[in-house]
């Protein structure tokens, strides 16, 4: 930390728990039936089907609902199938009620949907992990993750949201946070899929809790990684040479080197 941020080790303090109001969480592994108990090798029913359907269950019940999948078809399909069950249904009321957020929005989308969202307008939210940090959407009372999210560190947060577990136990989560801010008692939901990692952890649920985080490796010495960060800094203030203790000894051949193609 202190050679990225050009500190000197006693300059830097780790800040290793969380303050902010977080009620109660209740956690809960769901692996899809199978489709005939009798013949497991006909495999299981949908993840797909079993979250939305799930979500649909929690927002009957008047519960506000964001419901995490891992990329953008299955964002784009899972909202497909809400539109058609509830239509089905005859629950415009909820549909209408009912929002699909990821990339690929313009700007102005992107802020309308988080403001509905944030102003309680909003009941279901289907979401890519462009809404898991650096968007406040407000209170939400549970989460849907469709498929383990990658990594442990996409389940578990490094850095944001302390949450209460029976045992008294803390533990810090990210798509998972997303519920139960402020003090509120909240479900966590992870929908297993079929792969063989999200098995494992229907079959060892507590390593979602007590296995260790995946270690953040950065490149320090990765030029276009420099190079991205010094057109984020540029973009706040001008740089100056004195920048350099900073970005470290390739600020200035990079920075020189965009010069000339600019």
């Amino acid at each position: 930390m202190s050679k990225m941020f050009g500190l000197a080790p006693e300059e830097v303090e780790a800040i290793t728990k969380d303050g902010a109001p977080s009620g109660p969480k209740d956690f809960l592994v769901w692996n899809p039936p199978h489709i005939d108990e009798k013949v497991p090798s006909l495999g299981r029913y949908s993840s797909l089907a079993e979250a939305t359907g799930l979500m649909r269950f929690l927002m009957k019940k008047g519960v506000r609902v964001i419901l995490f999948c891992k990329i953008r078809k299955v964002c784009e399909l899972a909202m497909k199938t809400l539109r058609a069950d509830l239509s089905s249904e005859g629950r415009f009321d909820i549909l209408e009620r009912t929002m699909p957020y990821r990339g690929g929005y313009s700007r102005e989308d992107r802020r309308r949907i988080e403001q509905d969202a944030f102003n309680g307008r909003l009941l279901g939210v289907v979401a890519t992990n462009a809404l898991e940090l650096g968007v406040d959407i407000g209170v939400l009372d549970a989460v849907i993750m469709l498929g383990f999210p990658v990594t442990i560190a996409g389940f578990v947060n490094e850095n944001l949201f302390s949450l209460t577990m029976k045992a008294d136990r803390p533990i810090q989560r990210q798509q998972a946070g997303r519920a139960g801010r402020r003090s509120r008692d909240s479900l966590a939901v992870l929908v297993a899929d079929s792969y063989p990692i999200d098995q494992y952890y229907v079959a060892h649920p507590e390593d979602l809790f007590e296995k260790s985080n995946d270690d953040l490796i950065i490149d320090l010495e990765s030029k276009p990684l420099l190079e991205a960060h010094l057109q984020c800094a540029a973009q706040e203030m001008p740089l100056s040479n004195e920048d350099e203790k900073y970005f470290g000894a390739l600020f200035k051949e990079v920075a020189h080197k965009k010069k000339r193609m600019l």
